[in-house]
C-alpha cells in the first residue's frame, strides 16, 4: 500500500485521490479512489466508506461514498467513489461503516 496509512475499525486505508478515468477525453466525471485492507482474521459485509470531500480551503463541500458487499480476511478493495461537486480538491475519511 502506498501513501500515507489510515488505521480505523479493521481496516487500512491507503493511496486517497481525487482523480478523472484516463481515456475519457471530454467526460467530467470525477472520483475518489483508493486500496482498504481488512486487517481483520473476519470476512467483512456490508462495507460502505463515506469520504470528505473539500474545497482549496479546506472547508467541507460533500460527501462521496462507495460500497462492496465482501472483503475477504486480509482481502483488498479497490474503491472508487463518484465525486459530485467540482469545488473538491482535497479528501479525507469520514468513517467506514458495515452491515
Amino acid at each position: 500500500m502506498t501513501g500515507p496509512l489510515i488505521n480505523t475499525n479493521g481496516f487500512r486505508i491507503a493511496g486517497l485521490a481525487i482523480e478523472r478515468p484516463r481515456g475519457t477525453k471530454g467526460s467530467k466525471l470525477t472520483y475518489v479512489t483508493g486500496l482498504m485492507q481488512n486487517i481483520e482474521a473476519k470476512k467483512r459485509f456490508g462495507v460502505r466508506i463515506e469520504l470528505n470531500l473539500l474545497d482549496r480551503s479546506g472547508a467541507k463541500v460533500g460527501v462521496a461514498t462507495d460500497y462492496t458487499a465482501v472483503v475477504e480476511s486480509m482481502g483488498m478493495w479497490r474503491f472508487r467513489a463518484l465525486v459530485l461537486d467540482r469545488r473538491a480538491a482535497q479528501v479525507n475519511l469520514a468513517g467506514i461503516r458495515e452491515d
